[in-house]
């Protein structure tokens, strides 16, 4: 559907431009003419005046004919344009968006095969999905007589906790860490030189600190981090490089099943926590920079 609108778009304005064009043309054709009858009747001089019209009139003709294959080429480029920043990220969202839906892999191609597929809940409409596990919630007692938000249902727990777990993982893998970390010191050192202020991180647009990150010294770096594939993983402390070597917080949930913890009575479930639980980031992670 978007592709056919694009072509609509073009196909629209094509048809303008060549119409605007041939009208003009011929209206100073038409004009042109005119007068060529109106100088026939001045015998003295309507040879000269001919020869001047018929003139005019080729070069109308020459530039017609050039601008409308002007106007073909600029149509081109105005729709591989429009094909570019608007239909393509567009047509890649809803794709992304049907394949969600379904169950099926998104592929994201700055990731690397280990972390390229993503698998959240399997579903042939997601909306209806997300509405089937928000109404098996209901309020139940824990284990020391709480109050707790709980599922009815094992196996639609079962389904959130395999979502939750494999987002707590990327939350916590080493990109995530070092890009967290790397963008949070650059943004500390541009406020040191009262490049940035606490204001601006409230205030201004994401991409408005991009800029200001783009234009300061640490440009380079930040280019070097933007266009790699991968980080650099040791066990080693790395001399001469900038390096990330801290833990992350661990985000997971252990929901309660008709009072129950889920780990308690679903051994998958156990197993997806622990991973998450025992998530190794003790490395050094680093890039070939330093700043």
């Amino acid at each position: 559907m978007i592709k056919s609108i694009q072509a609509k778009i073009i196909l629209i304005f094509f048809i303008l431009g060549v119409a605007i064009i041939s009208s003009l043309s011929l209206i100073n054709i038409i004009n042109l003419k005119q007068i060529e009858k109106a100088a026939i009747q001045q015998t003295d001089f309507a040879n000269s005046i001919n020869n001047i019209i018929a003139n005019d009139i080729s070069q109308t003709i020459v530039i017609m004919i050039t601008s409308i294959v002007v106007l073909a080429i600029v149509t081109v480029l105005v729709g591989y344009f429009i094909y570019k920043v608007m239909v393509k990220p567009i047509d890649v969202l809803i794709q992304n968006s049907e394949k969600i839906a379904n169950g099926e892999d998104i592929e994201f191609e700055e990731f690397d095969k280990n972390f390229k597929n993503y698998k959240l809940i399997p579903s042939d409409n997601l909306a209806k999905e997300i509405e089937e596990i928000y109404n098996d919630i209901i309020i139940q007692s824990n284990e020391n007589n709480v109050s707790e938000l709980g599922f009815k249902t094992l196996d639609i727990a079962m389904r959130f906790v395999r979502a939750m777990s494999k987002l707590a993982i990327i939350y916590l893998e080493e990109r995530t860490r070092y890009s967290m970390q790397f963008l949070a010191d650059i943004v500390k050192k541009l406020n040191e030189e009262n490049l940035i202020i606490i204001k601006d991180l409230y205030s201004k647009k994401e991409n408005d600190v991009i800029k200001i990150i783009e234009s300061s010294r640490y440009s380079k770096v930040y280019n070097i981090w933007k266009n790699a594939k991968k980080v650099n993983i040791s066990n080693q402390q790395p001399e001469g490089v900038y390096f990330v070597h801290h833990g992350a917080k661990r985000r997971y949930i252990n929901p309660l099943v008709n009072g129950k913890r889920i780990t308690l009575i679903e051994k998958e479930a156990k197993e997806l926590i622990d991973k998450v639980l025992n998530y190794d980031m003790s490395a050094y992670i680093w890039l070939d920079f330093d700043f």
